[in-house]
């Protein structure tokens, strides 16, 4: 509900997880370039339980952060989920 993954909150399940932004080195020199990152955990009141990670490699400048990508499509992966009744 808090922090920097709260873009990765679905209404009605328990969700947690850590977001993570590195940037790429190259020739000895960090370049405006990303890897970002969530890795986290969905339970369902069924007691299904899910842990994902989502690697983001070179996101567009834009949302270069790990909230604003890796947290995101983590999102969409359990909005998949719950679709398919899965979770």
């Amino acid at each position: 509900k808090k922090g920097t993954g709260k873009n990765a909150d679905v209404e009605g399940l328990e969700i947690g997880g850590k977001t993570g932004t590195s940037q790429i080195a190259s020739g000895g020199r960090y370049q405006k370039k990303y890897i970002s990152s969530f890795f986290g955990f969905a339970n369902d009141s069924s007691n299904n339980k899910y842990t994902i990670g989502v690697s983001v490699f070179e996101p567009s400048w834009k949302y270069h952060y790990a909230s604003q990508s890796g947290a995101v499509v983590f999102k969409e992966i359990i909005d998949i989920l719950k679709f398919l009744d899965k979770i």
